[in-house]
């Protein structure tokens, strides 16, 4: 069966799946929203080629997930099973023992919602680069074995530099989530975001300055990559299609 959780605007928060068995069945909601979109790296890290990534890919390793606790406030449960459902609501109360007050939990929301939202925009351009970067690494894998296709691996190469290039800005590429990479290498927009985050979920109080003005900060980055990672698959990836084209090599996926 599925159970879904909508907050007082009819904005759907969470989606639960529970078992449908005979008798009397319990399922736990712990207060949390959906997490924010996995990065899947397609590749390997950058100098960790020992570090193995198969063809449907692997969680990034620096790159986690964020889920944000949903605010005080009446919910709508809804359970759906057999094309029947039936709803009932569910009131979260402010903890008694919380210094923050409502407005300022409803401040914090409106400042992590965006923050949330720049965590998927970035995951969302990093899959989409790390789509074009595994194809050219099977690319340049087929070249090596074929000397005919010499001019198609440096092309590839030249593609595969300068979306490196772009995407660490993103995510710092050298992590492979062993040893010490958390320490060992800068984060980047989409660690320092998640970082963010969690500070400025981690309590009942309103984001501090300091805190929105990061947020300011991270989210016109964010932009700015953006027209890269744009500029690169809609113009460099068809140009570098038009040449593997030419060669009659099949063309990459960007999309």
């Amino acid at each position: 069966m599925t159970i879904t959780i909508a907050n007082a605007a009819g904005a759907l928060v969470r989606t639960l799946k529970a078992p449908a068995k005979p008798g009397l069945n319990r399922t736990f909601w712990d207060l949390h929203g959906e997490k924010t979109k996995a990065a899947t790296i397609r590749a390997s890290p950058i100098y960790e080629e020992w570090f193995e990534v198969e063809e449907a890919g692997k969680d990034a390793p620096g790159v986690g997930r964020y889920a944000v606790l949903e605010p005080p406030g009446t919910y709508t449960v809804t359970l759906k099973y057999a094309g029947t459902q039936e709803s009932q609501p569910l009131v979260i109360l402010k903890d008694p023992a919380s210094g923050g007050s409502e407005q300022a939990i409803a401040t914090q929301m409106q400042t992590e919602s965006g923050i949330v939202a720049d965590i998927d925009d970035a995951v969302t351009q990093i899959n989409s680069l790390e789509l074009v970067r595994g194809q050219l690494a099977s690319l340049e894998e087929l070249s090596e074995k074929d000397t005919s296709l010499a001019d198609v691996k440096k092309s590839s190469e030249e593609l595969s530099e300068k979306l490196v290039g772009i995407e660490k800005q993103l995510m710092q590429m050298q992590t492979t989530g062993r040893g010490q990479d958390n320490v060992r290498w800068p984060v980047q927009v989409a660690e320092q975001l998640l970082y963010l985050a969690e500070s400025v979920g981690g309590s009942d109080y309103a984001p501090t300055a300091s805190q929105q003005e990061v947020a300011q900060v991270l989210h016109a980055r964010l932009a700015k990559i953006r027209a890269q990672v744009d500029a690169l698959l809609k113009q460099d990836v068809p140009a570098f299609n038009e040449r593997l084209r030419a060669r009659s090599v099949h063309p990459i996926i960007s999309s």
